[in-house]
């Protein structure tokens, strides 16, 4: 493993900085395609005798995918990203794309993404609207929902 790591150490010296050449609609933040992460690492992970392999495989009724870093020395390491189950090819391959993005970060230890400080994993639970369209409750309603949470 001493090879691969002394590889690793000496290419991520080398690696580009990573463009950030897209913008998430919804949360409004930048982040790297997964092509714009592979032209930033690919070339100093070449020179250094290293390589990215990423395969899905089959475990059992989950699907994940297989991100290994091999060295030339035949050393190698991987991790394991489960994919979610779906029937539609468009989907799985969307999860696929966005799996290796992240997989690909993290056996390498590089981010892609702009640093949202854990915001973007909480999402704040809506509150209810009034049945009234003002934004606010009547009496009447409060007193409703007070007695039966669920109906209100």
């Amino acid at each position: 493993m001493n090879e691969l790591i002394s590889a690793l150490i000496r290419a991520r010296s080398e690696f580009q900085p990573i463009r950030k050449d897209k913008v998430n609609p919804f949360l409004k933040n930048k982040y790297a395609t997964l092509d714009a992460v592979l032209e930033a690492v690919e070339p100093a992970l070449r020179q250094n005798g290293l390589t990215i392999v990423q395969t899905t495989e089959v475990n059992g009724d989950q699907t994940v995918l297989k991100t290994s870093l091999y060295h030339e020395s035949g050393q190698s390491i991987s991790g394991h990203y489960p994919l979610p189950q779906t029937d539609d090819p468009q989907k799985l391959g969307a999860a696929i794309t966005y799996g290796r993005r992240y997989a690909l970060c993290a056996i390498l230890s590089v981010t892609a993404d702009e640093d949202d400080d854990g915001n973007a994993a909480h999402t704040p639970t809506p509150k209810p609207a009034a049945a009234n369209g003002r934004g606010t409750i009547t009496k009447a309603e409060w007193e409703a929902r007070k007695r039966s949470p669920a109906q209100a």
